[in-house]
């Protein structure tokens, strides 16, 4: 049975065709992956502060993209970060568990980002010191997993 996944983006207008070319990377490197049929993204037509961008994204079967999906991230680490405030803690909590499901590791530190469209500016991100020092645990977590010994990364 085919799979259709559907993401939805808000990207602020400024850096729209540098995220249209960046997704053309990854849809040059997903093409590849066994089971990927296409993908396509569609812009909304409104006028905001932030473009809303949807990619439509079809795959042969659930069982290809899982194959993918899983040979792609078990016995990883993740550092995640979370945008919106109250909101965003609770994404990045919700994310911890999808990682969960994919045998990987979350890192317990998080980057918390409240005020995340004031503080992309010019194409730009402008951390606040807080967040810095939230992205140098989440680095530093991560450095630490990159050396530990591999994990058995089989699927069953």
């Amino acid at each position: 049975m085919s799979m259709t996944l559907i993401a939805i983006f808000d990207v602020p207008h400024d850096v729209v065709d540098r995220f249209f070319g960046d997704w053309q990377e990854n849809r040059d490197f997903m093409s590849g992956q066994p089971g990927f049929v296409e993908d396509t993204l569609y812009r909304a037509a409104r006028s905001s502060a932030r473009a809303r961008i949807v990619n439509v994204a079809h795959w042969r079967s659930h069982e290809q993209w899982s194959r993918y999906l899983y040979g792609e991230w078990v016995g990883k680490a993740a550092g995640c970060i979370g945008y919106g405030g109250n909101a965003g803690a609770r994404a990045v909590e919700q994310l911890r568990l999808v990682l969960l499901e994919l045998r990987m590791s979350s890192l317990r530190d998080a980057v918390h980002i409240e005020d995340l469209w004031d503080r992309l500016r010019d194409g730009q991100f402008h951390v606040s010191e807080r967040q810095e020092q939230q992205l140098h645990r989440v680095l530093d977590g991560l450095h630490a997993w990159s050396r530990a010994p591999a994990v058995d990364a089989a699927v069953s």
